[in-house]
């Protein structure tokens, strides 16, 4: 047997939910999961008008601590609260639970001691990634000229790296954009010209004129010509070898800072290359290789057939390979941002 038809929304946020659910002129009914209302679709023992969507309503999966209250979002699922995708509001709940079922005899003494050691180590570990956040915001601030305490807007998510390119298509643009580089060409064109000048200062200067005149009543015309020839031959090739220099020391810093840029563009462009295949790695076959064996472990260990220990290593593995996944990203993002800092504008 199949569900009898019936229509169906998915609301973009809460607000729209409730004013489906408020609806008077057909029956909706709430889905998230399914695991229930599926079999009694099929069978027909329920036939709603409408079928409202709300699993993907952020509002519903959040958790949080009122007073001595612990509330949870209603689409907050257990593997949220497994994989650690919500915060820990419970603040060693868990620990507290194994050491109940030790006390009534249902939990091993290990098993209880090994939670809320793992309890004490989460605590530190949050402890040492607040302290990080705290130093990267006073770094901000910093940069900004503002307080160190000062607020800092809710950071959003690290965007998608772009393909890389190659290092010659690089270079050519870093050549026509990077400011240091622009003035470090101008710089040497300047010399040429000052060189240029000081070699013609040897040569003597020749001015021609004509015109009209009177002499004693009596109009004509009249032609001159000027020589004017130097005579500081010292003083002339002082001047050019002075020229001479600055046109080297010029042409020097550029080539110099010309190294410099493609060392760093080389360097940036292989942690953007790397990041890009060790988060590839790391996202599309670690990550679920680890979610799966932490599942796997989790299981066991609910059905009485496993250990705690290997449960909580496998937890461990996985959270430590997200976290190396977050820093890959990172040093993806500071490749490109050194690449585009070196260009003078975006990839």
């Amino acid at each position: 047997m199949k569900a009898a038809v019936f229509a169906y929304e998915r609301p973009g946020d809460l607000a729209a939910a409730l004013a489906l659910v408020g609806q008077t002129d057909r029956v909706g009914k709430i889905i998230a999961g399914g695991q229930s209302l599926g079999p009694m679709l099929n069978l027909r023992l329920v036939e709603p008008d409408l079928m409202i969507d709300i699993s993907s309503l952020d509002e519903l999966k959040q958790a949080s601590r009122i007073g001595d209250d612990l509330v949870l979002g209603a689409c907050v699922t257990h593997s949220d609260i497994e994989d650690g995708r919500i915060p820990d509001v419970t603040q060693g709940a868990m620990a507290r639970v194994a050491a109940g079922r030790f006390g009534q005899g249902v939990g091993s003494q290990a098993d209880a001691l090994a939670a809320q050691a793992d309890a004490t180590r989460t605590s530190v570990e949050r402890l040492r990634l607040q302290r990080e956040l705290h130093n990267a915001i006073a770094i901000l601030n910093t940069l900004l000229a503002r307080s160190p305490s000062s607020p800092l807007a809710e950071p959003l998510s690290l965007g998608p790296l772009p393909p890389v390119p190659t290092i010659d298509a690089l270079l050519d643009r870093v050549q026509q954009a990077n400011p240091v580089l622009l003035a470090q060409n101008a710089r040497v064109r300047s010399a040429e010209a000052e060189r240029e000048l000081a070699r013609k200062d040897w040569y003597p200067d020749i001015t021609l004129g004509a015109g009209s005149q009177t002499n004693a009543g009596s109009w004509g015309y009249a032609a001159s010509i000027g020589i004017k020839i130097p005579l500081q031959w010292g003083a002339l090739e002082s001047a050019e070898q002075e020229a001479d220099a600055n046109l080297g020391a010029a042409r020097w810093r550029l080539a110099a800072s010309t190294a410099e840029i493609q060392g760093d563009l080389a360097q940036a462009l292989a942690a953007l290359s790397a990041a890009k295949e060790m988060g590839a790695a790391r996202r599309g076959q670690l990550v679920p290789q680890l979610t799966a064996a932490y599942k796997s472990a989790l299981a066991e260990y609910a059905s009485g057939r496993g250990d705690l220990n290997p449960t909580l290593e496998s937890v461990h593995r996985l959270h430590d390979t997200e976290l190396e996944l977050l820093d890959t990203d990172v040093e993806g993002q500071a490749g490109l941002a050194m690449i585009e800092r070196l260009l003078g504008g975006s990839l």
